[in-house]
């Protein structure tokens, strides 16, 4: 529910502020352009995107499943966890506040598929965790996974694959198998974390499968009205008391189902608002915000993606019913020309498409024969 007593907070409605007489001094204050950093947000901390709570909004149904994963994976292990759901609804922090909460008597690794999306590279991370020490360049796969399999034993260990989807389209399921299929099984719990719209089930070997003793969480998409309670708690803890309308904060809350980039939306508003943030301040920032919440889901791919994006935003200005891709690659190489870049082969450049398509920034329509022939149209997805 929606607490009435945010107003008292730092939720201003359009009418109290035009009720409110300011003082010459606070008059001074609100004139200020930017820094709007330093004249709305007093904490910066609770607006980050790494912010884990203390509570989560509407997550009691979850909580008690989460709970006895994490008990029997301590005391125990061979227990395994799939989470479901699309971007921007808590499931990484849901599962790195219950990591924080194990004590010594677990070891845990939190691979992010998105940046570790090969067998190899999942594995360098999960030596370097376990084992404590850096894995040195030219390290063999089957040596890396030696030293993986005699390290897991006796303690329990939990391993998280977040955003396996990234994971599962470069590498199939080659280190689900080997992880699945360690030595020592009973020690070794895994956390699946997708926001794949089809199930693992359906993207892995049986006999991959087969060997996971998962359960299975799906989570959905937050309603306007708890994203609107998710906004006011953060607004509390960040900005300076009376500092942020009502209807700016119903605007956010009608206009995503992505918390993650409502939360963006707010805090791009309080740096650019001038005074209190109203409607019209959130409605103008969202451009911006839109721009920094694709940089940061960009920040750990290559020049390469965000050029293959450029181009697709730069057609869809000018394209009204879907680019195809033939268009993009040609749109790309020309901006390799103007940033001095060598241009990567289409085949390439496919697999970058779909990953743009897992990070939620384009939507595909794939076609495979008939009229259109063989071939995808692209359309970017707006948050």
């Amino acid at each position: 529910m929606i607490n009435n007593r945010l107003p008292n907070f730092s939720i201003e409605s359009a009418q109290e502020k035009a009720n409110r007489k300011p003082s010459p001094q606070q008059y001074i204050n609100s004139k200020r352009t930017v820094d709007a950093m330093s004249s709305l947000i007093q904490n910066f901390t609770p607006l980050k995107a790494n912010y884990i709570p203390a509570s989560f909004v509407d997550r009691e149904d979850t909580l008690p499943t989460l709970r006895e994963f994490f008990t029997t994976a301590r005391k125990s292990g061979s227990t395994d966890l799939i989470i479901n759901g699309p971007r921007g609804i808590g499931k990484t922090h849901l599962v790195r506040r219950h990591l924080h909460e194990l004590g010594d008597s677990v070891a845990t690794c939190y691979i992010p598929c998105n940046r570790f999306n090969t067998q190899y590279k999942g594995l360098s991370r999960i030596y370097e965790r376990l084992l404590r020490e850096s894995a040195e360049e030219g390290h063999h796969t089957a040596s890396l996974q030696r030293q993986i399999d005699e390290r897991i034993g006796g303690l329990p260990t939990i391993i998280v694959l977040d955003e396996v989807d990234f994971l599962l389209l470069n590498d199939g399921n080659d280190l689900l198998y080997f992880l699945s299929r360690i030595n020592d099984r009973e020690s070794l719990s895994l956390v699946l974390i997708s926001n794949g719209q089809s199930s693992i089930e359906d993207r892995v070997e049986e006999r991959t499968f087969s060997s996971l003793y998962p359960r299975t969480i799906t989570l959905e998409s937050y309603p306007s009205k708890e994203i609107f309670e998710i906004l006011a708690e953060r607004a509390r803890k960040a900005l300076t008391p009376r500092s942020l309308h009502t209807r700016a904060l119903d605007h956010i809350s009608a206009s995503t189902e992505n918390a993650g980039f409502a939360l963006c939306w707010l805090r791009t508003a309080a740096k650019n608002a001038d005074e209190a943030i109203s409607k019209t301040d959130v409605t103008d920032s969202y451009p911006k915000a839109r721009e920094a919440y694709t940089e940061r889901l960009l920040s750990d791919f290559t020049q390469h993606h965000q050029l293959l994006y450029s181009a697709a935003v730069d057609l869809d200005e000018e394209i009204a019913n879907g680019i195809r891709t033939g268009e993009i690659y040609q749109r790309y190489q020309e901006l390799c020309t103007t940033d001095s870049a060598d241009a990567l082969s289409n085949r390439r450049l496919s697999d970058f498409l779909k990953e743009l398509e897992l990070l939620d920034l384009i939507q595909a329509d794939y076609y495979y024969g008939g009229e259109k022939g063989k071939t995808r149209e692209i359309r970017l997805q707006r948050p």
